[in-house]
């Protein structure tokens, strides 16, 4: 197992018994990371941090230009 920066965060590396291939997935996802401050703070009142809320209205302003410009010709 491994972890390093990568695409733009932390990443964890491993490889799964019996295979050739390493995977990787978001530190963030793990227990390797020290948990962030919004998370101990919010006490698990939050399901959701403000940095993923930003990130995911942006990707829903997004699809919703493109499904405007598809649909006007």
């Amino acid at each position: 197992m491994g972890y390093s920066h990568s695409w733009g965060l932390q990443r964890v590396f491993y490889r799964l018994p019996g295979e050739a291939r390493i995977n990787s997935m978001a530190a963030s996802w793990t227990t390797v990371e020290d948990p962030p401050p919004f998370v101990v703070v919010s006490a698990g009142r939050s399901l959701f941090r403000v940095d993923d809320l930003l990130v995911l209205a942006d990707l829903v302003e997004e699809l919703g230009r493109r499904s405007v410009n598809e649909i006007t010709p």
